[in-house]
């Protein structure tokens, strides 16, 4: 009987110790690249032109711009084992992007996915009245797979005119991850009378010798 309780007791401490849980669903961080000229902005990975506080994003006529840029997520942790991720918003600060019906001005903002084009990477077009405009990717979209796979997410913009050059002005983009942090639930108050108690069985399960010799 004594060894049946001993072993329940041991597999419940085993289970206070071990429990680990999510806290309620928060940002769980934050990453910013304002961009431009002045002190404390970046540079974008790939860009045309940057001034002062932004860069200005221009297209060719084949709808290729000449910007990229890549934001770090490392510091959220490992995925699964430190945090766990819902979904992850891009916002983005800008102006001048339309869209435009009268020179069929229109810019699209493309988020990669582990390829590209439709299906794969997440798009969405920019509009000046929206602006800080947030884009948001879910579980189960390939952009978002891709940004906690490689821990990074990796954006660029297009333009689908034909014939003309057109520009536009980006001042920040913020990514934000939306989630829990797994912490490990601390040992309860009723955990430390379980272990007085598996110490006072096993002293119990000790039989005394019969000489009264020294127990070894």
């Amino acid at each position: 009987m004594i060894k049946a309780l001993t072993t329940k007791l041991g597999l419940l401490l085993v289970c206070l110790l071990g429990l680990s849980s999510p806290v309620d669903a928060a940002v769980i961080g934050t990453y910013v690249h304002d961009y431009g000229r002045n002190g404390g902005r970046v540079a974008p990975q790939t860009y045309g032109r940057l001034q002062g506080d932004r860069v200005v994003i221009r297209d060719s006529t084949n709808g290729v711009t000449d910007f990229a840029d890549s934001i770090d997520l490392s510091g959220i942790g490992v995925v699964g084992t430190d945090v766990t991720v819902d979904s992850i918003d891009l916002d983005l600060v800008f102006d001048r992007a339309g869209p435009n019906p009268r020179n069929s001005e229109n810019w699209f903002v493309e988020i990669s996915g582990a390829g590209s084009g439709f299906g794969l990477s997440t798009i969405a077009l920019l509009e000046d009245r929206l602006s800080p405009q947030t884009v948001t990717l879910t579980a189960g979209s390939d952009a978002f797979d891709a940004a906690l796979a490689n821990l990074r997410l990796d954006f660029t913009f297009s333009e689908p005119g034909f014939g003309r050059s057109d520009t536009f002005r980006l001042f920040s983009a913020t990514v934000r991850v939306n989630g829990s942090v797994i912490a490990a639930v601390p040992l309860p108050a009723p955990g430390f009378l379980l272990l007085a108690g598996l110490g006072g069985l096993a002293f119990l399960r000790r039989k005394p010798d019969p000489k009264g010799a020294p127990q070894t």
